[in-house]
């Protein structure tokens, strides 16, 4: 039997879609069903709409949607459970692959996010986060399908939290079952997107700081007076004390030698080539434009040096043994370097793998066969550098092609390479897929080489700042995803130091 549970507060509006969705969506299948709205201290007419409907209710006296969402869980009497929101609606193809992944290995399953309507820009970013969402197994709290056993295992969800409770759950769940016991369905629930239009940018810009905080561990959820996004309504007074105290101890931890320890010990080559990323962003400001063969020549020697920066050479007394070790790790990265300038070379010719594209002519000056010298150095660190985050080759893979995504733009703007066709983020789709298949053949091939992975993730995160400030200089919507991914990066190399 299958429980929907719906926690709803003043939820008049959808609601009858959504219980309507579901009893259209469950004539498609044989299994048993009910359907429990949890009342949340609505004000307007939700529970009547919801006894009108033939549903469950059930009254929940303290606003919190953990606490709503478990109240509904304990009074389900399905071996399944689906948490829905009262705004969504639900699918068959959602609901049918959802029931066919519990009957295997998986414990819980989600969605990704899809809004009925919504300007381009924000498009863009639902595309971006949803991708975030299928590398961190993120979920999404509109739609959750679970084993109730499962649920109970973990204690279902923390009463504590008031908002990113599904983050919270997914991660216990991934503890005590392993990682691969959670998926995130590449198919979307339809939502409504009323927040993003009701609130102002500044709870907007608030409430993706704090998605990002919650992604990476932290528990932002538990602090109700500061998630405006959804409890607007609490005591001002509340929030102006608590927001003191957050400040306070914000800024003792600013005064502290924990915030400084990511950065201190930088290798000098990151050091070398964040002053030439500073003097290119400088030069860019002053409007001062060298050749792009001084360009090439500049670009070579940052990934260079990011590529020496990130292998951790053998350091063993025995000379031997060291030159021998040091050398394979050598004729490794050279005949990756190799295929890839060759694979770049056929591309170049014939269109295949990636498409047609013209690298800038004296960008070729300093190159061969047609491709400037610095691109297999660019591909190598990247893999690298993705390898550095990721351990699992589809997850580094996919950090890649995100990267990737910034980087198209970031060509375009700086004319290092011209697509004929572009279709998405300034490359067409087979670009993508193209690199990706070469992603994970090259994490492969380098699985067995040590990494300097603190140095490593540094570098990254430097390139990705410098990106972002040059996007961003150009009012280009890649320079939100750059900060994004800035930032969810930054924070899991902070995470590592503690």
């Amino acid at each position: 039997m299958i429980s929907f549970i719906i926690p709803a507060y003043n939820e008049e509006e959808y609601l009858p879609h959504c219980i309507n969705s579901i009893r259209e969506t469950c004539a498609n299948i044989e299994e048993p069903y009910e359907i429990i709205v949890v009342n949340n201290c609505s004000t307007d007419k939700t529970a009547q709409i919801a006894l009108s409907l033939n549903c469950k209710v059930f009254f929940q006296a303290e606003r919190g949607i953990a606490k709503t969402r478990n109240l509904g869980a304990k009074n389900a009497l399905g071996d399944k459970i689906i948490f829905i929101d009262a705004d969504s609606i639900l699918n068959i193809k959602i609901l049918q692959t959802s029931l066919s992944k519990l009957k295997q290995e998986k414990v819980c399953v989600s969605s990704i996010t899809s809004f009925a309507e919504y300007p381009g820009a924000l498009t863009r970013l639902v595309w971006f986060y949803n991708l975030l969402s299928r590398i961190f197994s993120l979920g999404v709290g509109q739609y959750i399908a679970i084993k109730k056993e499962a649920f109970e295992k973990v204690n279902g969800f923390d009463d504590n939290y008031y908002a990113f409770e599904e983050i919270d759950l997914l991660r216990r769940l991934k503890k005590q079952y392993g990682r691969q016991s959670v998926e995130v369905l590449w198919i979307p629930v339809e939502s409504s997107n009323r927040k993003f239009t009701k609130e102002s940018n500044n709870d907007i810009l608030k409430f993706i700081t704090q998605l990002i905080a919650a992604i990476n561990g932290r528990p932002v959820g538990k602090n109700k007076s500061e998630l405006s996004f959804w409890y607007k309504d609490e005591s001002n007074e509340q929030k102006t004390q608590e927001g003191f105290e957050k400040k306070s101890k914000i800024k003792n931890a600013l005064k502290s030698d924990a915030t400084k320890n990511v950065w201190e010990k930088s290798n000098p080559a990151t050091i070398f080539i964040a002053t030439l990323l500073f003097f290119d962003v400088l030069f860019d400001l002053l409007n001062i434009e060298f050749s792009q063969s001084i360009n090439g020549v500049v670009i070579f020697i940052i990934f260079a040096a990011a590529v020496t920066t990130s292998i951790n050479f053998s350091q063993i007394n025995n000379e031997k043994e060291r030159n021998q070790q040091n050398t394979k790790i050598l004729q490794k990265l050279f005949l990756l370097g190799a295929l890839l300038l060759l694979v770049e070379a056929v591309g170049q010719k014939t269109g295949l793998p990636f498409g047609q594209y013209t690298y800038n002519y004296e960008m070729r000056e300093f190159g061969l066969f047609g491709v400037p010298l610095f691109i297999p150095l660019a591909w190598l660190f990247i893999i690298l550098s993705a390898k550095s985050f990721f351990s699992d080759k589809f997850n580094a893979a996919i950090l890649i092609i995100l990267i990737d995504l910034i980087l198209e733009k970031f060509a375009e703007i700086k004319q290092l390479w011209i697509w004929n066709n572009p279709t998405v983020f300034t490359a067409p789709v087979l670009n993508y897929l193209s690199w990706f298949v070469i992603s994970v053949i090259g994490l492969g091939f380098l699985q067995n080489i040590k990494l300097n992975v603190k140095s490593t993730q540094k570098t990254l995160i430097l390139l990705l700042a410098y990106f972002a400030i040059i996007l961003g200089m150009r009012m280009q919507i890649q320079f939100v995803s750059a900060v994004l991914l800035f930032t969810m990066l930054s924070i899991k190399l902070k995470n590592h130091d503690r």
